[in-house]
């Protein structure tokens, strides 16, 4: 039982630190984000159930978005 104490709160602790130095966090600052493989614009796309698990996995830590990129066909998340 304290094993699963133990391993729930350094699950919190790893949360909570992806959240402090903005791991996978897109630049809200900018009115569009760039693609990580080739830097160009990516547009939004609708999330996937497997989005919506997440980000209840990260007790609503963080705002998952999906992104597509059309010139180089890269999808993936941010929050």
């Amino acid at each position: 039982m304290i094993n699963l104490i133990i391993l729930f709160l350094t699950y919190l602790l790893a949360l909570f630190i992806i959240k402090q130095k903005k791991i996978f966090k897109s630049d809200s600052n900018q009115s569009h984000i760039n693609c990580p493989t080739c830097k160009k614009k990516v547009k939004r796309i609708e999330r996937t159930i497997q989005d919506k698990i997440l980000t209840l996995l990260t007790f609503y830590m963080f705002n998952w978005k999906r992104y597509d990129c059309f010139s180089c066909k890269w999808e993936g998340i941010r929050w």
